[in-house]
């Protein structure tokens, strides 16, 4: 199912001071502060494309090209639906009502069905017919899990200290992060 973020999160779930005290920097040092929340994005982008889940509120749009059964709604965990939305046979987009489907907020990933006695509309036969705008993340950066927090600092601080790939060290190759990998995995969704 093809999903995109259409709004990103507004908080992080690691400050630039917290990882500045990761990296034993002093708060005061600025000069690399743009860098370090390039960096804390992009660890941020990596442990939510890792464990495949939303840490903090953001948005998603999630197409189908008809309705399944069942939706499971990628990136948990669900907070709620915004809409349901189809191209009927006539090629009009119409929102479903609420009242037709149900939201499982509860199980991982999050689910949506047909409310009880109610069926799913017909759709267009074309690619992309139906599309659910939900949101999903925890509003609250204290809810993220240390492993996953501690991850992110991990993250930063090998690519601010070394910069590349990989790092050669006596006639060994270690690619990074693994620690951080390993730290994660616990967290992984999978569909």
């Amino acid at each position: 199912m093809p999903y995109k973020i259409t709004t990103a999160a507004t908080i992080k779930p690691v400050s630039l001071d917290e990882i500045k005290s990761h990296l034993n920097l002093e708060v005061d040092f600025t000069s690399d502060d743009e860098l370090l929340e390039a960096m804390i994005d992009a660890a941020v982008d990596y442990a939510e494309n890792f464990t495949r889940r939303a840490l903090l509120t953001q948005t998603i749009e999630a197409k189908y090209d008809s309705f399944p059964n069942c939706f499971e709604l990628e990136r948990p965990p669900l907070a709620s639906v915004t809409s349901i939305q189809y191209i009927d046979t006539d090629g009009a987009t119409q929102t479903l009502s609420a009242s037709n489907y149900t939201v499982d907020t509860t199980s991982t990933p999050g689910r949506v069905v047909e409310a009880y006695g109610e069926t799913w509309p017909s759709t267009r036969d074309i690619i992309n017919a139906v599309t659910v705008t939900y949101v999903a993340g925890d509003t609250s950066a204290e809810n993220v899990p240390n492993q996953i927090k501690q991850a992110i600092k991990i993250l930063v601080g090998d690519w601010y200290k070394d910069r590349e790939s990989y790092i050669v060290a006596v006639s060994n190759v270690n690619e990074l992060p693994h620690t951080a990998k390993i730290l994660l995995r616990p967290y992984q969704v999978f569909l």
